[in-house]
């Protein structure tokens, strides 16, 4: 393709940046924006340089919050993170990202060859959660953990990029508390959509997608649109992914099930944590290590089982022991004389007196209350009592299924929260319907009415652009 047909196509082709980068072709586009490879001229290296949809150059909190977030990226520097050469705003206002350019396949086309085997799964998961690690101890919480933004090499090393939605931890009060929603619907956080406090745990969440991910080759909450997917994170449990998977191990399905809680604090407390938990070391203590990448897969061993079936079969062949001397006693008590009599002291001899009438009633009535104990049970109370065990598996397996989620309408607040989704990602006409839904529920809500008024206004601006174009 010539170089005329790619300016019509996109017309940053060919364009240079601040000065400082040359694009040469497109490599990738998400909801944010479009990643291109470009020359750096000072050096002639090749970079990756990401530049944001307009809608954020119009976003005063966002570039505020971009501009801090930066300044942390370029100084964060990691194996297993992309490097940030410099984040900034070109001349139409459109924010910009120029890092490291990294060769590779993106971990979700290799999610899309199938599930990972469950060695590989725990691998990756590791190095990914080491990124993140890195990324919160220089302050930073990344927010849109994705496998788009994972990067896999050459051997299985990866490489976790995406630091433009980075959120400082030491942001100030007035960020924190905008509520604006920012990231992709499958991998979002409860708390990043209710607009709460986002911290490592927020991270950990979206890390735990992902490695259901890479097990099961599916994400735990998918829908047609993206507010059907936000609201699922809000309302419904994931599937457990032994019940997709059987092959994974307990102890990796108990790790990803725990990332994956809707509370962030009784998620594991930060991805030290995780690692342990991969690892087999710390997280022993939690009872779902793993002890590198295998140890989730092999069998466990047999010195505590063996051992069991010893003392049973001790405890067995002393109870025979102690029985045969009873009845040997109770034999001589009877005045059977085992010495004496026609069997000549033979075992068979004494096997058959046992059960015979002795001399005294008394001794005889005595003795059958004590030997035919368990025999006196009727035969259909026994019967009874055998189905009180199994009982746990004739209940139907529809009866222990709860209620489906999708049952539950959305609520004012969830119209809010989807409607302020839509707004941040300038589909106002989408937000326009979510808040009209929370009109019709409470008509006189300040909240709501103010939220429909400033999305009918943005929306008349965005047609007013379109119509001059």
């Amino acid at each position: 393709m010539s170089n005329e047909s790619r300016t019509k196509i996109d017309p940053l082709i060919g364009q240079v940046v601040q000065g400082r980068y040359r694009i040469l072709r497109t490599i990738g586009a998400d909801s944010m924006g479009t990643v291109y490879v470009a020359e750096q001229l000072s050096t002639g290296q090749r970079v990756a340089v990401k530049m944001l949809s307009g809608q954020y150059a119009r976003d005063e909190e966002f570039i505020g919050r971009f501009r801090q977030a930066a300044q942390q990226a370029v100084a964060l520097s990691h194996d297993r993170v992309v490097t940030t050469y410099e984040c900034g705003q070109v001349e139409d206002g459109k924010l910009f990202i120029a890092m490291e350019y990294v060769t590779g396949k993106p971990l979700k086309e290799v999610i899309l060859e199938g599930p990972l085997p469950v060695d590989r799964a725990v691998a990756l998961g590791i190095q990914v959660a080491e990124a993140l690690q890195a990324a919160h101890k220089a302050g930073i919480i990344h927010r849109d953990v994705k496998p788009e933004n994972i990067i896999v090499r050459a051997g299985d090393e990866i490489k976790l990029m995406g630091f433009g939605l980075a959120y400082p931890r030491n942001a100030d009060a007035r960020m924190a508390q905008t509520g604006v929603v920012v990231g992709t619907s499958e991998y979002l956080a409860p708390e990043q959509i209710e607009g709460g406090e986002l911290t490592e745990r927020t991270d950990l969440y979206a890390w735990g997608i992902v490695f259901y991910e890479m097990l099961t080759g599916k994400v735990p909450f998918s829908a047609p649109t993206p507010a059907a997917t936000v609201a699922k994170h809000l309302q419904e449990p994931p599937q457990p992914v032994r019940q997709l998977r059987p092959d994974v191990p307990a102890t990796s399905e108990r790790v990803v099930m725990q990332a994956l809680e809707k509370k962030p604090q009784t998620r594991q407390r930060n991805m030290g944590e995780v690692i342990a938990q991969l690892r087999g070391e710390a997280g022993q203590a939690t009872g779902g290590g793993l002890s590198g990448t295998r140890i989730a897969s092999q069998p466990p061993k047999a010195e505590g089982p063996s051992n069991t079936w010893l003392l049973r079969g001790a405890a067995l062949f002393g109870i025979v022991v102690v029985s045969a001397v009873v009845v040997w006693f109770v034999a001589l008590r009877k005045g059977d004389n085992l010495s004496k009599g026609g069997s000549g002291g033979k075992e068979e001899g004494a096997a058959v007196v046992v059960p015979e009438a002795p001399k005294s009633p008394e001794k005889s009535v005595k003795s059958q209350e004590k030997v035919p104990a368990l025999e006196s049970v009727p035969p259909q109370e026994k019967e009874l009592a055998t189905p009180k065990v199994p009982a746990p598996v004739s209940v139907p397996p529809q009866e222990k299924q709860p209620t489906p989620p999708e049952e539950k309408k959305p609520g004012v607040a969830d119209h809010l929260r989807i409607g302020s989704f839509y707004m941040d990602r300038g589909q106002y006409e989408e937000a326009v319907a979510q808040f009209e839904a929370a009109k019709a529920l409470a008509p006189n809500d300040q909240a709501v009415l103010t939220s429909l008024a400033r999305a009918q206004k943005a929306l008349e601006a965005e047609s007013r652009i379109r119509r001059a174009r």
